[in-house]
């Protein structure tokens, strides 16, 4: 998994906008599945990041249909991030 190699601004129209969508779908239940948690949290920051900075990119453009995607991408990110919380 190779979150760095994404990048938001290869993508420049609604089609290319909701496979990227997908992809992020599939990079955080990824994410959400790793047993390491040191690497575990790493990435989840660095994915929460790379996502918010593409939502930004939707809304910019007026692209809808990426974003019910994105919104579940945040919420498995989210129960990812809570789940590390309770170990703590």
């Amino acid at each position: 998994m190779l979150i760095c190699t994404i990048r938001i601004s290869d993508v420049i129209d609604e089609t290319m906008a909701i496979d990227m969508a997908e992809n992020l779908l599939d990079l955080a239940e990824e994410v959400c599945s790793m047993s390491n948690r040191y690497l575990k949290n790493k990435k989840i920051k660095l994915l929460g990041a790379k996502m918010e900075h593409f939502r930004k990119r939707c809304v910019r453009k007026g692209w809808q249909q990426p974003l019910g995607r994105l919104k579940e991408c945040f919420e498995i990110l989210k129960e990812a991030e809570d789940e590390m919380e309770s170990f703590t």
